[in-house]
């Protein structure tokens, strides 16, 4: 099966602006329910458009995710700014953890429905994601590592960056299946609130940094 195809970018002002309504209207729909259980006339509605102007672009709702995939790369980079600043701002090692760790679990439970389809979606099809989102997914891993290690006080690492660098992935593998999937993970009788997730892994984040 081919994967969904991104349509090209309306030339018309107000089809962008339609185009604008029909992605944002999926995105808040996945705020309360997920991708599977939408269907294109409850986004038409809530975007106020007819199913027919949906249609005319998407053949079918899993076409909407590579649109849904480079809306949401825009979105990021506009949300990312300010926890930028705000990690720059705490003066610890502990408190730079603990924010890059409740960052990362708030997003992932905030945008759920979002991350999760756009992570199915991802998985089915790593091939057709553009190099270049890739890259700047790197780069925002690696941009958040400096900032947590900050001036490497208190770290024992003798790549304190790389260091971190992974455990943030970590971070994301684990909210991504306790946050995302956690109605099919194997831990689902666990029960694990957000909190205690957040407890649990700002504490392994900053004992692997610190432990000799």
């Amino acid at each position: 099966m081919s994967p969904p195809s991104t349509p090209s970018p309306p030339l018309q002002a107000r089809s962008r602006d339609k185009l604008e309504r029909v992605l944002l209207a999926a995105e808040e729909l996945l705020d309360e329910a997920l991708f599977e259980q939408l269907s294109m006339s409850a986004i038409a509605e809530r975007a106020g458009v007819s199913v027919g102007t949906i249609y005319t672009r998407f053949r079918a709702k899993d076409d909407l995710l590579p649109a849904l995939f480079e809306r949401h790369q825009t979105v990021v980079r506009a949300r990312i700014a300010p926890f930028f600043e705000a990690l720059r701002a705490e003066r610890s090692l502990r408190a730079r953890v603990e924010r890059a760790v409740a960052f990362a679990v708030d997003y992932h439970r905030r945008h759920r429905g979002l991350l999760r389809a756009l992570t199915m979606y991802v998985r089915a099809n790593a091939d057709a994601i553009p190099a270049q989102a890739w890259k700047e997914r790197a780069g925002q891993y690696r941009a958040v590592a400096e900032l947590v290690v900050g001036d490497a006080q208190g770290v024992a690492r003798r790549d304190p960056v790389t260091a971190a660098e992974f455990f943030l992935g970590v971070v994301n593998s684990v909210c991504r299946e306790q946050v995302l999937f956690d109605d099919v993970t194997p831990l689902r009788g666990r029960k694990t609130s957000l909190t205690s997730l957040k407890r649990r892994l700002g504490d392994a984040f900053h004992r692997d940094l610190t432990s000799r």
